[in-house]
């Protein structure tokens, strides 16, 4: 893999959000989420500065004390799936009405090596939310340990994740999903990622991840074998500057990241980065 090169940060925009957490591109638009606030944020992408409009999802029997909200996934003009990291769980929203159209709830079965893992640190559970085939989730585990997940009916077939293939939305509706494939950071990989505050599918149909304390982005090879197991990168680069709590992890079709960071103001808390080298 060799040296991680550098990405210099073009310029900084604000999102107003007190605890940014994830980010998302929906068609021409950009979606944000966070911690703290049950509001889901929308700003076209052009112009820049963003230009953002609310959509307030306070009625829809959220936790007191904060959404927990660690990452949103569209999956239809009006529609997203919204990780909650506690309790932890798949919101089906419609952001129209805004109404909540079901919840699947992520299960990490006894017998499963990050059981205890998953329920004794609820603030290092799910980060990130991906679409695979089959109707299955990929959700990313912060830290101690970080991993990947696929998540689906108990009793399902793995599939994994490949690039280029087929993503299909789980079914609409209330459910419970469970463990059904794992995957480590492979050693070389855990040392330079501490831990994972987000991930992405860029516009090449790679997958990336992003670390908040290794202040990096980690390009992963094109398949997450069904079995499981461990994986490491193919490609890296560092943030110049290292950034404090980078969240939240797009990439957009030139190839330039958009970085959020909690910063705890919703200030300067938007990185647009140099462009990444796209893979062929």
């Amino acid at each position: 893999m060799g040296k991680p090169s550098k990405l210099g940060v073009r310029d900084v925009a604000d999102v107003p959000l007190r605890e940014v957490s994830g980010l998302a591109v929906q068609g021409s638009d950009l979606l944000a989420v966070g911690d703290h606030d049950p509001v889901i944020f929308r700003a076209p992408l052009q112009p820049w500065p963003l230009a953002w409009h609310g959509v307030d999802l306070a009625d829809l029997g959220l936790p007191e004390g904060g959404t927990q909200f660690e990452a949103l996934e569209p999956i239809g003009p009006n529609t997203v799936l919204v990780l909650q990291e506690q309790p932890a769980r798949v919101l089906q929203l419609d952001l129209a009405a805004p109404s909540r159209l079901g919840s699947l709830t992520l299960d990490v079965p006894e017998g499963h090596p990050l059981r205890d893992a998953w329920l004794g640190d609820r603030s290092s559970r799910g980060e990130s939310l991906l679409l695979t085939e089959a109707g299955h989730v990929i959700v990313i585990k912060e830290k101690d340990p970080s991993a990947i997940l696929e998540f689906g009916p108990p009793g399902d077939t793995p599939v994994g994740w490949r690039r280029g293939g087929p993503v299909v939305p789980p079914p609409i509706g209330d459910a419970t999903f469970t463990v059904l494939a794992t995957w480590r950071l492979g050693k070389d990989l855990g040392k330079e990622l501490p831990d994972i505050s987000d991930a992405t599918v860029g516009p090449d149909g790679c997958l990336y991840l992003l670390s908040d304390q290794g202040s990096a982005i980690a390009r992963l090879p094109d398949v997450l074998d069904a079995g499981g197991g461990t994986v490491d990168a193919v490609a890296m680069w560092r943030i110049a500057g290292r950034p404090e709590n980078a969240e939240g992890l797009v990439i957009l079709d030139d190839g330039t990241p958009l970085v959020a960071l909690d910063t705890k103001s919703p200030e300067g808390n938007l990185l647009r980065l140099d462009p990444l080298p796209l893979q062929a």
